[in-house]
């Protein structure tokens, strides 16, 4: 519209100067004075003719404001964001670099800047088409710069044929196999993974010491001894007689524990003397904010003094899901992993990742760890990216990261870990879900066998261990052994 009010505007002046009178001087002469008359009338006529045209295209440029410049505008705002990203991974990997490798910081903030400028792209219109396949790039060299690691699970064995069953506990027992808590039977199932079966060695109304097992709660191991801690507060203690899930059952006498609340959150034990199977006893306590620290009796027949306070100060502990003690003790803790030495956490803090430019910052709900204190790794599960963290138990350093690989679901809903590390061979996790006892070798998917091919790391291979060999598809469930 402008445009043609513009060529409008001209043609209109052409005309009216080619209707200016004009006439030459009689004879050929010129005359100068009226020559100059007219050519200055002439001059200011084309002076504001020329105005005109070029108010004209002010007018065309102001029109057209609005009808596609903008559009133009935005898409090269787009193409330059997407060069720059391109420029950016390039800088990074091309022609046989390898930044990630080579130089960490300057690989981190171009990195960052691809993630960015792709960001931008995609919100100046450019297609996704074009935009994802380098945001996937993107996002996988980033992962590999902050250690993230995909690793195979295997089903190790599955209770989904046992109706109403809801595993919340595993711990390895005294055997070294495998011990679950179902609180949809409200059993401990002993797990015999060469054998393929389960056998409940303790029930909701198992009668021993003249009374009868309640409600099963908490699950610990102690020396020679499974522990269970039931709804009334009765702690139990199971010892193992043989492979195939027969074993004695005892009530273990502990004082005051009839003034427990019915909140305790976890227990927990520490090995005083191994050879003679004494062993402190650690129970968590919010009712009375504390962490309860009960001595062995001599004889090893339960805890008959009275117990000490942990914790220097007294603490909000309604939060605490797990204990896990190897000299210094940690808790799982709304969310956080906390360590604590002679009774305080204020000396160590572990790492975030270092990814908060691809995921939101973790909140813990389970953890796993060797036996040897301030060394090695704590492997803690973050429930909101379905991911498992490596720290360094001595310093809470960021050691490295772990996700199932094809974004496997079986790091959902991890009820209960454990590690396995036995031997130099890879570190070895296993978990629990609602219905699954599950594993996974910590590294590479297809670097290693996974466990169904060969043994696994592992101290048993004759009655069913945490490092048996086995798929467990097709596991059974078996009734109470023959006395």
């Amino acid at each position: 519209m402008g445009v043609a009010v513009g060529e409008g505007a001209g043609r209109f002046v052409g005309t009216l100067i080619e209707a200016l009178p004009s006439r030459d001087a009689p004879g050929g002469r010129v005359t100068s004075t009226g020559a100059r008359r007219r050519t200055q009338r002439r001059i200011a006529i084309g002076v504001i003719g020329l105005v005109a045209v070029l108010a004209a295209g002010a007018i065309s440029a102001y029109l057209g404001r609005g009808t596609g410049q903008e559009d133009l505008g935005t898409l090269t705002a787009g193409q330059r964001a997407l060069r720059e990203a391109q420029q950016a991974l390039a800088d990074v990997s091309a022609n046989g670099i390898d930044l990630v490798s080579d130089d960490p910081v300057l690989a981190e903030r171009l990195l960052g800047t691809a993630y960015a400028r792709l960001d931008d792209a995609r919100a100046a219109g450019i297609p996704a088409s074009t935009v994802d396949p380098l945001k996937a790039e993107t996002v996988a060299a980033l992962d590999r710069l902050y250690r993230m690691v995909d690793v195979a699970a295997t089903v190790r064995f599955s209770f989904a044929t046992l109706k109403g069953v809801d595993l919340r506990a595993l711990v390895r027992g005294p055997d070294g196999a495998p011990y679950v808590l179902d609180a949809g039977t409200r059993a401990i199932y002993r797990i015999d993974l060469k054998g393929r079966k389960a056998v409940p060695i303790i029930r909701t109304g198992t009668a021993a010491a003249g009374t009868k097992v309640g409600v099963p709660r908490l699950l610990s191991v102690g020396g020679p001894d499974l522990l269970l801690l039931d709804d009334n507060n009765v702690l139990w203690r199971w010892r193992p007689a043989d492979r195939t899930g027969k074993g004695t059952l005892t009530r273990v006498r502990v004082v005051d524990s009839v003034h427990w609340g019915p909140d305790i959150r976890a227990i927990g034990t520490f090995i005083r003397d191994l050879e003679a199977g004494l062993y402190n006893l650690y129970v968590v306590d919010p009712s009375e904010r504390q962490i309860l620290k009960y001595p062995p009796a001599s004889d090893g027949y339960g805890f008959p003094a009275a117990p000490s306070g942990y914790l220097k100060t007294a603490l909000d502990l309604s939060g605490v899901s797990q204990l896990l003690i190897d000299g210094d003790l940690f808790t799982v803790d709304s969310g956080a992993v906390l360590r604590y030495v002679s009774g305080t956490s204020r000396d160590w803090r572990p790492d975030l990742p270092p990814d908060a430019v691809l995921r939101p910052a973790p909140i813990y709900g389970a953890m796993a760890a060797g036996p040897t204190p301030r060394k090695g790794p704590l492997y803690a599960w973050d429930r909101v990216n379905d991911r498992m963290v490596e720290l360094d138990k001595g310093s809470g350093r960021f050691v490295g990261q772990f996700r199932l690989v094809d974004r496997s679901d079986a790091w959902g809903d991890v009820r209960g870990m454990l590690l396995d590390s036995a031997g130099s061979g890879p570190p070895t996790l296993w978990w629990i879900d609602g219905s699954r006892l599950m594993s996974a070798l910590l590294v590479p998917a297809g670097s290693l066998p996974q466990p169904g091919s060969e043994t696994s790391a592992g101290t048993e291979t004759s009655g069913g261990t945490a490092g048996d060999a086995s798929s467990g598809s097709d596991a059974v469930v078996v009734e109470d052994p023959a006395p």
